[in-house]
């Protein structure tokens, strides 16, 4: 069984000390340590090289399918937009003190807790299609900051946004 976000615990009185940053389950039956991303390609969910989805797999470390004996373990061949395959990535949790410390990009401060590390629907579009590093997106620049709503696609600048 794989959960959604919103079915883990990410809202902290206290922003834990013990590094990497767990985001529990809140629902009693499941057994994950911690929230897990798995992309989805487009709209459809991705599946293992059984050819069975994530959901067909246990929830704990290695993740074997339930569906058939043969798999030692979720892993997708499935490659996003940064080019490199899925199970090359590791989801961190991280304050913006420690993205910054790191040398990561971050957005402006999100003025609702539910909105988790969102800054706009553009942070949901793969990095390639943002057509900037920050995840805010050059749009978000233009009516944030511009009273002219004008932008330029490279500097965010010079060019007018018809609606």
């Amino acid at each position: 069984m794989w959960l959604r976000y919103k079915q883990h615990k990410t809202d902290f009185k206290e922003i834990p000390t013990e590094r990497p940053i767990l985001l529990p389950c809140r629902v009693t039956r499941c057994r994950c340590i911690s929230y897990n991303y798995v992309p989805l390609n487009g709209t459809q969910p991705i599946r293992c090289r059984c050819k069975h989805f994530a959901d067909d797999h246990d929830e704990m470390v290695p993740y074997k399918c339930q569906k058939c004996a043969g798999c030692s373990g979720f892993h997708s061949s499935f490659t996003c937009g940064c080019t490199h395959p899925t199970y090359a990535h590791t989801m961190i949790v991280e304050t913006k003190g420690e993205r910054l410390a790191r040398g990561r990009s971050v957005g402006p401060d999100v003025p609702y807790a539910s909105m988790g590390g969102l800054t706009g629907f553009n942070a949901l579009a793969e990095g390639y299609m943002r057509l900037d590093s920050s995840g805010i997106g050059l749009w978000f620049l233009c009516f944030a900051y511009s009273k002219n709503r004008t932008v330029d696609t490279i500097s965010g600048e010079n060019c007018k946004i018809v609606l």
